[in-house]
C-alpha cells in the first residue's frame, strides 16, 4: 500500500552513520541500534514510526561480528516484543496506542496519540493541583488495567505516558521481561 511505501522511505531516511572511532565499539553499536521514534502524517491522519535503526542490508555485516551479534539480536528482539505486546494489548482494548497492521521489517507503526505528556502538564503552574491529581489517578488506573490483563510496562515513568480525552495512555513497551518473569497473555 501507499502507507507501507511511505513507512519504508521514512525508515531509510532515519539511517545514520556508525562512528567507530569515538567511544567503545559496543556503545557505538548499541547507540546505532537503539530505537528511533518519528511522527508523520498520511492522508490527514497522524502516525508514529518506531524503528530499530538496523536495516536488512546491514544484517550480513553484523552477523559476521559474532562477538557483537548479541547486541543486534537483543535490540531487534525488543522491537519484535514491543510490536507483539501492543498487538495483544490492542486486542484487549487496553489504553495503549493502536498498532497499524502492516508488514515492515525492523519497524512498526502506531496511531499518533493526540494529547500531552503528563510530565509537561505537571510543570504548568496554571493547572490546578486537583486537575493534576485527577491525571495521576487516571494514569494509575490505566496502568492497573494493564497489569490486571497480565502485562507490565517495565519502565513506567511519566515520559512513557500520554493524556488524551481524559484517558491515561501508556507507550514504549520495549522492555523485555527477564527470563522467568514473562507473563502469559
Amino acid at each position: 500500500t501507499e502507507l507501507t511505501a511511505l513507512v519504508e522511505n521514512l525508515k531509510y531516511s532515519q539511517q545514520r552513520s556508525l562512528n567507530l572511532f569515538g567511544g567503545s565499539f559496543e556503545s557505538n553499536l548499541r547507540s546505532y541500534f537503539n530505537s528511533s521514534v518519528k511522527a508523520f502524517e498520511f492522508e490527514g491522519k497522524r502516525y508514529v514510526l518506531k524503528t530499530s535503526k538496523i536495516f536488512s542490508n546491514l544484517c550480513g555485516f553484523f552477523s559476521a561480528l559474532t562477538t557483537h551479534h548479541e547486541a543486534y539480536a537483543s535490540i531487534n528482539d525488543k522491537l519484535s516484543y514491543e510490536k507483539d505486546t501492543l498487538k495483544k494489548m490492542n486486542q484487549k482494548g487496553l489504553p495503549v496506542p493502536t498498532l497499524i497492521d502492516m508488514e515492515v521489517a525492523d519497524a512498526f507503526v502506531t496511531e499518533y496519540l493526540e494529547g500531552e505528556n503528563p510530565k509537561d502538564i505537571f510543570k504548568d503552574k496554571r493547572i490546578s493541583l486537583e486537575d493534576k491529581l485527577t491525571i495521576v489517578r487516571k494514569l494509575s488506573s490505566s496502568l492497573s488495567q494493564i497489569h490486571e490483563n497480565g502485562f507490565f510496562h517495565g519502565a513506567s515513568t511519566l515520559s512513557n505516558t500520554r493524556y488524551s480525552n481524559s484517558i491515561g495512555y501508556w507507550v514504549d513497551f520495549g522492555t523485555i521481561p527477564k527470563k522467568g518473569l514473562a507473563l502469559d497473555h
